[in-house]
């Protein structure tokens, strides 16, 4: 079966910018409506227009939630846009219900170290450009059925932000069909006859999912990829999920001699203490203690979100 999402990409715009290589050191977190980080915007915030539409009217929860964001530049001159690493850090996302007000707020994603693309981008006059990102890296559609609005800032030099909204519909739960689209993501990132970036955007988007039905899928990727920085996202997004069957994935990653980077297996293992520490649940402590006790908590940061 062929995804929906097999035809997306993790960027893309209509006017020529730099795309060269750049490292990035630092957690990847943020709180707040307006991001406040290195991604500014180099413009006059009434000479843009954003706009902001999903990939799909309809999402299951947990589903991956595609939205495209064209940013139009209205001036007379060129404008030029930092969106920091990888083209996401300048943006912060929000989801709202009609009925119950907000349901979460966050802030700019900041890029956990490695290679990042340039988030530089010039815009001529009249013209635009477009980014294909991924909610729920922000936040989680794990909510109730019901319509939702999107709504995405983008932050100005002056710290005020241009945003913009959309209307998403949270459909009835169908685990059948969730576990489709997420084996289906799966099978994309381990296809070696895809290109890498198809691959990464799959794999960007089965990461994300808050899920608890994705561990068994994302446990297909523990073995199938020598990368690091998906090694580090797999340990960021089973940290998340924090469910019995997540943390005997971690204590895989952390027991893996010679599969996993030290730094990688250390994250692992400090994961597995952090949920030992604040879970309630018996299932899960039961699950930890393979690793508590056992192996030491080495000096390695939690890998946040």
């Amino acid at each position: 079966m062929e995804s929906s999402y097999a035809s997306g990409r993790s960027e893309s715009h209509k006017t020529i910018s730099p795309d060269e290589p750049e490292r990035r050191k630092g957690p990847e977190t943020g709180e707040g409506l307006v991001p406040k980080g290195p991604a500014i915007l180099e413009s006059d915030m009434q000479e843009l227009r954003m706009s902001i539409s999903p990939s799909k009217a309809s999402v299951l929860p947990g589903e991956p939630c595609v939205v495209e964001l064209t940013i139009n530049n209205k001036s007379a001159s060129e404008i030029l846009l930092d969106l920091g690493a990888d083209g996401t850090e300048a943006f912060s996302f929000s989801l709202f219900s009609a009925v119950d007000g907000p349901i979460w707020r966050s802030g700019p994603i900041r890029k956990a170290g490695g290679v990042a693309r340039s988030g530089k981008v010039r815009i001529n006059p009249g013209d635009s450009c477009t980014r294909i990102l991924v909610l729920n890296r922000w936040g989680t559609t794990m909510v109730a059925p019901g319509d939702y609005d999107v709504l995405c800032t983008l932050r100005t030099r002056d710290g005020t932000g241009v945003t913009a909204s959309c209307r998403i519909v949270v459909a009835n739960p169908d685990q059948d069909a969730l576990s489709g689209i997420l084996s289906d993501l799966a099978d994309q990132v381990l296809s070696t006859r895809k290109p890498l970036a198809d691959r990464g955007f799959a794999f960007s988007l089965l990461s994300s999912s808050r899920s608890s039905q994705v561990v068994p899928h994302l446990a297909r990727l523990i073995g199938g990829t020598n990368r690091m920085d998906w090694q580090r996202d797999l340990v960021r997004a089973l940290r998340r999920i924090a469910t019995a069957d997540a943390v005997r994935e971690l204590a895989m990653i952390a027991g893996g001699q010679g599969r996993f980077p030290e730094s990688i297996q250390s994250s692992a293992i400090a994961s597995v203490y952090e949920i030992h520490e604040t879970t309630r649940d018996p299932a899960i402590r039961e699950a930890c203690e393979g690793i508590v006790g056992t192996i030491p908590r080495r000096r390695a940061p939690v890998i946040r979100d």
